[in-house]
């Protein structure tokens, strides 16, 4: 084969490639909507306190940025849909359902030094430094799993607290390039 042939070849094979790459992100940086999910299960008997405890829940993390020049700012909207129940020996089981309880919605503050996405939320029930990602293109990936505590109360009047990981290290994907679109 001659140069003529493979050019237009090699041309082609290269542009199909970078097409089907994502890391190019945008011109916005880590403006837009981004979206995560994180699921938690949970079925377990804490014969300390003789209570069984079943969970099953997913939480939606909704993550509206805009970013000026590295410096992020915007809102974490975090929805919570399922059930747990807890049955202390002897007594009735007390079920919550998550899927009525409107979405907790704070204020987040961060920076945004490509690759590194970092949100803080002051407010938040969040443990410090949890929000710390690694971007590439339309993904945000944590490498970190995300917990929820639990606080049970027991019939004699105490509590105790119980601490749920979630199933998989947590991640999110831009959904739309503009925080404000729908």
């Amino acid at each position: 084969m001659t140069i003529r042939r493979l050019l237009p070849l090699a041309v082609g094979i290269f542009a199909f490639l970078l097409a089907a790459c994502d890391f190019a992100g945008s011109p916005e940086g880590a403006t837009g909507r981004w979206i995560g999910v994180a699921e938690f299960e949970a079925d377990t008997i804490l014969a300390d306190h003789n209570v069984r405890f079943v969970a099953t829940y997913q939480t939606t993390f909704t993550f509206n940025l805009a970013d000026d020049e590295g410096l992020i700012t915007g809102t974490l909207s975090a929805k919570t849909l399922g059930t747990r129940a807890t049955t202390e020996a002897g007594q009735a089981t007390e079920t919550i359902t998550f899927d009525d309880q409107p979405a907790l919605i704070n204020d987040v503050f961060g920076t945004f030094v490509d690759p590194e996405l970092e949100i803080d939320v002051p407010d938040g029930p969040y443990e410090a430094n949890l929000w710390t990602f690694d971007v590439s293109g339309r993904r945000a990936d944590l490498d970190r799993f995300v917990t929820h505590t639990h606080v049970v109360p027991l019939a004699d009047g105490s509590s105790f607290t119980l601490t749920l990981r979630s199933s998989d290290a947590f991640e999110m994907e831009r959904v739309a390039e503009n925080a404000a679109a729908e």
